[in-house]
C-alpha cells in the first residue's frame, strides 16, 4: 500500500518538448502561426487586431466594439450565431485589452470550417444593434459598480493610474459617465477604423491538416486588408517616481495591496534572466512570497508577483489581500 506520509523523491528534467511554430504568409500578407500537436482531434483559432484602448478616441470604444461583435450581422441575429456555434460544439470568446482585440474559437477540428465561416460574417457585418448596445452598457454600469466596492479593483486602477497617467492607455479607467457617452456611431467608427477589412494575425493550434489551412487560406488569406488608421499612441508623457498612495475605505475587512514599478521590456538582453528572477520570486505556488508571507507568516491566502509587457513599456506589479491589521507587516516582509 502507498505510504502518502512519504514525499516521492524528485526528479531533475532531463529535457523539455517544445513543438515547433509553423509561420505561414497567406497571399494577403495576413501571419499564420501555427502549432500542429497531431493527437487530439481538436483546435484553437485565434484571430488578434491591433484594436484595444491603445487605439480610443473615447473610453470605452474598444471594449464595447469587441463585446458587440456578436451582437448581430446583416444575415444572422445575435441568438442565430449563439445557436450555430452551440450546434458545432464551438466555446468563442471575444476579448479586448490595453493592445489589442482577441476573437477565439474552440472546438473540433472537424467543424472548423463551418465554425470560421460564421466567424467571418461577424468580422465583415456586424451592425451593433442600439438595443443590444444599451442592454451591455447596463450591465457594464452595474459590474463596474460592483467592483468600485472591492478593494482589489480599486488597489490595482491606482497602481496604474499612478504608474503611467491618467492620460495613458494603461493609466484611465472607464467610468460610469464614460459608459453613458458612449454611443452607437461611436462603435461603428471604432469597428470600421480598426477592424473591418484591416489587418490582423491569425494563431491556431490543435491537429491541423492541409484542408484547414486550405480553409483559412480561403476565407481570411485572399481580401484586401487596409492598415490601421488615426492610430492614438497615447504615450505617458509623465516622469516615472515612486510614491506611495493609501486609499482609505472605512468598511473594508481587508487592505489590498500593490506594489511595483515600470521595468525591462521583452527585448532587453536581461529579459529572460528577469522571467526566472520572477518565478522564484512571485512567480508560483512555491515561490518565495508564498513561503514566506502565506506560510511562514499566515498573513494571506495567496500573494504573487508579475511581468506585464505593453507596447511603450512594461511593469513589474506585486498582488496580495492582506487583513487589515496584516498591511504594515505584509509591507515589510515583501520589502525584506
Amino acid at each position: 500500500m502507498l505510504d502518502r506520509t512519504i514525499a516521492p523523491e524528485a526528479q531533475p528534467i532531463t529535457s523539455v518538448n517544445i513543438l515547433p511554430i509553423e509561420k505561414i504568409i497567406l497571399p494577403n500578407e495576413v501571419q499564420l502561426h501555427m502549432v500542429n500537436t497531431s493527437t487530439q482531434p481538436i483546435v484553437r483559432f485565434e484571430i488578434v487586431f491591433e484594436a484595444g484602448n491603445r487605439f480610443e478616441s473615447k473610453i470605452g470604444q474598444s471594449y464595447f466594439t469587441t463585446k458587440m461583435l456578436a451582437e448581430g450581422t446583416k444575415n444572422l441575429t445575435a441568438k442565430q450565431i449563439a445557436e450555430k456555434f452551440a450546434e458545432l460544439g464551438y466555446f468563442v470568446e471575444f476579448n479586448q485589452g490595453a493592445e489589442r482585440c482577441l476573437i477565439s474559437l474552440n472546438g473540433l477540428t472537424k467543424h472548423l470550417n463551418k465554425a470560421l465561416k460564421i466567424l467571418k460574417d461577424v468580422l465583415d457585418n456586424s451592425i451593433f444593434p442600439e438595443k443590444e448596445l444599451e442592454n451591455l452598457k447596463t450591465i457594464t454600469k452595474q459590474n463596474l459598480l460592483i467592483n468600485l466596492e472591492k478593494t482589489a479593483y480599486i488597489a490595482s486602477q491606482t497602481f496604474k493610474e499612478k504608474l503611467f497617467g491618467i492620460n495613458h492607455y494603461i493609466g484611465k479607467s472607464m467610468s460610469v459617465v464614460d459608459i453613458d457617452q458612449i454611443s452607437q456611431q461611436d462603435v461603428i467608427e471604432f469597428y470600421q477604423q480598426y477592424i473591418k477589412n484591416k489587418k490582423y494575425k491569425i494563431f491556431i493550434a490543435g491537429k491541423i491538416e492541409q484542408k484547414e489551412i486550405d480553409s483559412i487560406t480561403e476565407l481570411f488569406g485572399t481580401e484586401l486588408l487596409g492598415e490601421l488608421v488615426n492610430v492614438n499612441k497615447n504615450k505617458s508623457k509623465i516622469a516615472y517616481e515612486g510614491t506611495t498612495s493609501i486609499i482609505e475605505k472605512p468598511n473594508a475587512l481587508q487592505s489590498s495591496l500593490r506594489i511595483g514599478r515600470r521595468i525591462i521590456e521583452r527585448k532587453h538582453p536581461d529579459y529572460f534572466k528577469f522571467l526566472v528572477c520572477n518565478t522564484i520570486f512571485g512567480g508560483y505556488f512555491g515561490s518565495r512570497l508564498m513561503k514566506n508571507i502565506r506560510e511562514d507568516k499566515g498573513f494571506t491566502y495567496g500573494i504573487s508577483s508579475q511581468y506585464l509587457p505593453i507596447n511603450d513599456y512594461s511593469y513589474f506589479m506585486i498582488s496580495t489581500d492582506v487583513k487589515k491589521e496584516y498591511t504594515k507587516s505584509t509591507i515589510e516582509e515583501i520589502t525584506k
